[in-house]
């Protein structure tokens, strides 16, 4: 079927699939209004976070990671209703609970449809990053990435449970933006801002290590450091440990839930073989961030194109093998799929086509197959599509240095 995807007869196909994505964004939007006016939004993990935020407010933080301190707060404020488990644990660093405290002035209805209120301003800021990150390029694709964004079921999740996937997806966008553009102070104020996930946050910093952006890491490291003393006063230094262990339960914690590749061999293997998932997806996230900081000087000498390649291959496989990816998670695949897709504007146009059907069947099957693995499942389809997406990325990698290394041989 080479050839099938003819500049004339892709676009044809792109402004179908516009419309399609629309009349799904529409659905999505529906489905969280409904979701909001049931008044379930308690179930959300939100919840967990505005938890936080209360016990910071007054003045408990020290136990911030006590669960028994965060499991009362939690029945508190659900007026006797409790999670499944009896508690949602609040697994994020402690400078998150600082930052967000004003939200936990108000009661967790008016701090949910706040949050709601921000979610939708970060979800305008990120397309008009996308759209204007993609100035220059046929407005209907253009159009197409937007689109697609709005589609991606990880944002309807995102939306529901009022996780940090959007602020996350904009702090990696901005974070290869700067680094494309050499603007170190910007990229590692977007670095630090994306520490709120840690374990997402690895590859870009090895990235900057491998390429010797000493400017960035400092202006990182900086912006951290600030927003972590403010906390530390308060609270001491033993908050970090408290921290680190709690954690340290993330291995046994919704590992069926995970759409990465821990999860996958967990789903395959069964939970039995939990230590060897994580020994093995620990083993290659050391060597994911080895061959970063390895390759890291010749991605940011390279040219555009085969940059935008370099960048996105180390970030899906960065998300691919972390230690915690949830599925409102995937949302950050965005970025490296973007990447991509320029790519192969640049490289292969012809081949853009498979990889549009690609995010489509993504799309389509992320939420279809979700039963069958409550069901006992071995595999989630969307992740094993990701592993697909990774293989063909690395692929063209490996071709695009062999013909670079012929031409200069």
């Amino acid at each position: 079927m080479k050839g099938y995807f003819t500049p004339a007869r892709s676009k044809r196909w792109l402004y179908g699939l516009v419309a399609v994505n629309c009349i799904i964004a529409f659905a999505y939007l529906v489905q969280y209004g409904l979701f909001v006016a049931s008044g379930q939004t308690w179930q959300a993990d939100f919840t967990s976070f505005y938890a936080a935020w209360v016990m910071v407010r007054d003045g408990h933080g020290a136990a911030l990671y006590s669960l028994a301190a965060q499991a009362q707060y939690q029945t508190a404020i659900l007026e006797g209703r409790s999670f499944a488990d009896g508690v949602l644990p609040f697994l994020y660093p402690p400078q998150t609970a600082l930052l967000f405290v004003p939200l936990g002035l108000l009661p967790l209805a008016g701090a949910y449809l706040l949050w709601a209120g921000w979610q939708g301003v970060m979800l305008v800021y990120l397309l008009v990053l996308l759209w204007r990150s993609t100035h220059g390029w046929q407005r209907i694709e253009r159009w197409l990435v937007l689109s697609t964004v709005l589609v991606m079921p990880a944002l309807l999740i995102n939306l529901v449970l009022g996780s940090f996937s959007l602020w996350m997806t904009i702090c990696l966008l901005q974070f290869v933006l700067a680094f494309q553009r050499n603007d170190d102070a910007a990229a590692g104020f977007w670095l630090a801002l994306g520490c709120i996930k840690p374990q997402l946050m690895l590859v870009p910093c090895a990235l900057l290590l491998g390429a010797r952006r000493w400017r960035a890491l400092g202006s990182g490291g900086g912006v951290l450091a600030a927003s972590c003393l403010g906390f530390e006063r308060g609270a001491g230094v033993h908050i970090w440990l408290d921290w680190v262990r709690q954690v340290g339960t993330l291995p046994a914690l919704f590992v069926r839930d995970a759409y990465n590749l821990r999860g996958a061999l967990v789903l395959l293997l069964g939970e039995a073989a939990l230590p060897l998932a994580t020994g093995i997806t620990s083993g290659l996230l050391l060597l994911v961030l080895a061959g970063t900081i390895w390759q890291g000087r010749r991605i940011a000498a390279a040219d555009a194109a085969p940059q935008a390649l370099g960048v996105g291959v180390v970030l899906l496989l960065g998300l691919l093998v972390s230690p915690h990816l949830l599925a409102h998670d995937t949302l950050l695949v965005v970025v490296p799929g973007l990447l991509f897709y320029s790519y192969l504007r640049a490289h292969a146009p012809t081949r853009r086509g498979w990889l549009v059907l690609l995010v489509v069947g993504y799309t389509l099957l992320f939420f279809s197959f979700e039963p069958l693995v409550e069901a006992g499942w071995s595999i989630r389809i969307p992740v094993l599509l990701l592993l697909v997406l990774a293989g063909w990325m690395t692929y063209e990698k490996r071709r695009l240095y062999t013909r670079q290394s012929a031409t200069n041989g």
